[in-house]
């Protein structure tokens, strides 16, 4: 059995940016929250942004969960794969990179344990920073930064 509801962000305008809604899709997923489930999310293409208030409807099983989010999560796991990705590209064709030289190495750890990771890559007199998630909210910034070091890498080329 399933029910239809309909959801309203009634002070969506109230943001601290409101600009970022007109175009924008909620996330869902009616799957659970374990990191194997990354690839359960979904975007849910009626969302609408009128007169200050963000909509959408969703179908429900009953008794069943759904969650929803601004963007998908980009969860541990998936973090602590694309680290391993990288590292497996610089260990198995460290030489294609020539002088540019990447390492992985760790910054220091969070309060939970976990990595904070740096990956540098090349030399020369500028530098360039590109941080990201440096929020929990920030999740959209790690995908960015996936496919910028897959793309600098090499990885899955």
């Amino acid at each position: 059995k399933f029910l239809a509801v309909r959801y309203v962000v009634a002070n969506a305008h109230a943001v601290s940016y409101p600009d970022a809604w007109p175009g924008t899709t909620v996330c869902y997923t009616s799957g659970g929250l374990e990191p194997g489930d990354d690839a359960s999310w979904r975007r849910n293409l009626g969302t609408k942004y009128v007169d200050g208030k963000l909509t959408w409807s969703q179908i429900h099983a009953v008794n069943g969960s759904t969650f929803f989010s601004y963007w998908p999560p980009y969860t541990y796991n998936r973090h602590l794969k694309l680290i391993a990705d990288c590292s497996a590209q610089i260990s198995t064709k460290g030489g294609i990179f020539g002088d540019y030289n990447p390492t992985i190495e760790s910054l220091t750890r969070t309060l939970e344990g976990r990595e904070i990771e740096c990956i540098s890559i090349g030399n020369g007199k500028l530098t360039a920073w590109i941080q990201h998630r440096q929020h929990p909210g920030e999740s959209m910034a790690e995908f960015f930064a996936e496919g910028f070091l897959h793309r600098l890498l090499g990885i899955g080329a």
